[in-house]
């Protein structure tokens, strides 16, 4: 049986913009979708999805929006070149959140136009009165008014989609159901459905409301998923048609009513104007699974409906035109998942961009889908939509020389993870910065926890070299299955420059690193492996005679410790200039520079609370600035612990 790159099942908005990319790109692809072709049983429906820029829910979408947008627009220009359309998958509107200004929209959209400096306007109640008078605001609600908004139209979106992927020789199977799911061999994935067996290289579930029924249970120890249902109406204005096909898109946060949104009037069935909660009361809001929703809509929540356009748009309250359900599927924090699922080698990738925000983003999660299928990470940041979101963190930095009994055996304990009542440890050493074998780093390891290592219970494996990794994307591939079965991963001595340009030449890998950190995986680093953890990374070269700006190369390390920077083999190699010239000067304003001499280290948990290991005569130098040029010094020794509380 020949074996797919890659299978991806529900063909919905993000998994038909992956089957497309992926197939853009070349490879063997199939999709499999259980309905027949665009449909309305699960998400992905319902004529109009707002597209904004100016993020309410967090900052960190506002990246990911931008290359949204292009990756939309590229898909209008070529299905233009394929045929002529008379509809647009994208109308720019202009978009307008309304809400007090304590409200979750107003404060939350504040907080994105403010990180990413985007052009907005500001309006009061009277402004939103003069001009979008059918909006009636109490006096102190206020409007942020954004240009780069508007709606897609996902069943357009979709069937575009498909038309890109069957150009592309995507091979698409619709009305089947997969059945069943398993790893069948280091590189292969078996996916099994109500009409055969395939084999794949890779997997992509993007099945929607499916979600919890088809890998739920498998994550539930990690993170939660549900589905809700959310129903939607087209109404048609009393008078003043008119006035609604000119009005922005808009969302209205009613704070402890909840919010609703909708659109302006758009062409073709069913027609009306498009109104809905997000967010809303329990009389429109119910807990649901893809076979138990209730695709009714009752008269109870027709009522609700009209009495809050009654209230806040009331000549929107006219003709009911039609009405319509969906399904959210929601995580705890209602931000996106997209990660690999654990013990799949890094094969089978969970997409669930979900939370009743997501179809805006398909185009880009496509983009991420596709290159996680291809490559294992992508450039974009998706840290705050991994698995697992928060854990505690936990890093070993050694000054150098020989690592401290206590700290060996630390890293060991922090190593181990039981299953079945079994102890077992999977260490990744990584010699990037190191100019010796593989086989000699490992080596180095092993003597400083000797006593400590059990081949029947520990696994020591090496991570592809340097030059292996700056040159090959298949070593680039194998570390990364490295690191998302490791229980610890260790950074070898040597050259830190060496470790970052295997980051810049692959950017995506940064976040892979930092995301297994924040998930709770131990690191430790000794010499240029404790120099990288600071987000502000000395790099060995310069003028370490003077206290001067400018006289000290520094470079962005991994960021594990965000407030301090650190430098190694302080003491004895006098390293105190280097380190005064780097904290008095940085552009980032550190508050502590720790210098931790040789044979010495420090243990950190949650970046907060440090502990001092190591021999009786070593030390670790704290400096916690005062002001630009001041600072306090403290001189620590073994057992001594302190806490970084300050942020810069």
């Amino acid at each position: 049986m020949d074996a797919y790159d890659c299978i991806v099942v529900g063909l919905g908005g993000h998994g038909s913009s992956t089957l497309a990319q992926l197939a853009k790109r070349k490879l063997k692809v199939l999709g499999i979708e259980r309905f027949s072709g665009t449909h309305q049983n699960g998400s992905s429906h319902g004529r109009s999805r707002i597209i904004r820029q100016a993020y309410f829910e967090d900052p960190k979408y506002v990246p990911l929006l931008a290359r949204s947008f292009e990756l939309w627009r590229d898909l209008q220009s070529e299905v233009e070149s394929i045929e002529v359309s008379n509809e647009k998958l994208l109308t720019m509107t202009g978009g307008i959140m309304i809400g007090y200004p304590e409200s979750t929209v107003i404060s939350g959209t504040l907080k994105s136009v403010r990180t990413h400096n985007l052009p907005h306007e500001i309006l009061s109640a009277s402004e939103i009165r003069s001009r979008y008078p059918v909006f009636q605001v109490d006096d102190r609600e206020i409007g942020i008014y954004e240009t780069e908004a508007g709606y897609l139209i996902p069943e357009l979106c979709i069937e575009s989609y498909y038309k890109i992927a069957k150009l592309n020789n995507a091979t698409l199977h619709f009305e089947e159901i997969v059945t069943d799911y398993e790893i069948f061999s280091e590189d292969l994935v078996k996916v099994t459905t109500n009409k055969g067996t395939y084999l794949t290289k890779k997997l992509v579930l993007s099945v929607g409301a499916w979600a919890p029924e088809m890998f739920g249970k498998k994550i539930e120890n990690i993170l939660q998923l549900d589905c809700s249902r959310r129903v939607l109406f087209w109404f048609e204005p009393n008078d003043k048609n008119d006035v609604f096909m000119n009005i922005p898109i808009y969302i209205w946060d009613l704070i402890n009513e909840g919010n609703f949104y909708g659109f302006p009037t758009q062409p073709g069935n069913p027609g009306g104007n498009k109104v809905a909660y997000h967010f809303m009361n329990k009389d429109i809001s119910d807990k649901c699974t893809p076979e138990t929703v209730n695709k009714e809509v009752s008269q109870s929540e027709i009522d609700s409906m009209r009495k809050l356009l009654d209230k806040r748009m009331p000549n929107l309250n006219g003709k009911l035109v039609a009405t319509s359900t969906c399904m959210y599927t929601n995580t705890p924090d209602q931000h996106f998942l997209l990660d690999f699922l654990p013990d799949s080698n890094g094969n089978i990738i969970l997409a669930s961009p979900c939370s009743g925000h997501g179809f805006k983003f398909c185009s880009v999660v496509g983009e991420i889908l596709s290159d996680l299928v291809q490559n294992s990470f992508t450039s974009h940041d998706i840290s705050f939509f991994r698995l697992q979101r928060q854990s505690e963190t936990r890093v070993l930095i050694e000054g150098g020389g020989d690592m401290p009994a206590q700290a060996g055996e630390l890293f060991y304990q922090w190593a181990t993870v039981t299953v079945k009542g079994v102890e077992h440890r999977n260490i990744v050493v990584i010699p990037w910065a190191s100019e010796q074998t593989n086989e000699e780093c490992m080596n180095n390891f092993k003597l400083w926890g000797s006593h400590l290592f059990n081949e029947e219970t520990s696994s020591l494996v090496c991570a592809p070299n340097q030059l292996q990794m700056v040159t090959d994307i298949k070593y680039v591939k194998l570390f990364i299955k490295q690191l998302l079965n490791a229980t610890a991963i260790f950074f070898h001595g040597g050259d830190q420059v060496k470790i970052i340009e295997v980051l810049i030449k692959w950017p995506g890998l940064r976040e892979l690193i930092q995301s297994r950190y924040q998930s709770g995986l131990p690191f430790a680093g000794t010499s240029a492996g404790a120099a990288i953890m600071s987000v502000t990374m000395i790099t060995g070269e310069g003028d370490f005679e003077v206290i001067e700006p400018d006289k000290v190369e520094t470079k962005f390390g991994l960021g594990f410790v965000s407030n301090a920077i650190i430098d190694q083999h302080f003491v004895k190699r006098k390293r105190t200039n280097r380190l005064l010239s780097v904290l008095m000067y940085s552009n980032r304003n550190e508050p502590y520079g720790i210098g931790i001499d040789e044979d010495m280290a420090i243990s950190l948990i949650n970046g907060r609370k440090a502990k001092v290991l190591g021999g009786p005569n070593g030390k670790v130098l704290l400096f916690e600035r005062q002001d630009k040029c001041e600072f306090k010094l403290k001189v620590l020794g073994s057992g001594d612990e302190f806490e970084l509380i300050r942020d810069q």
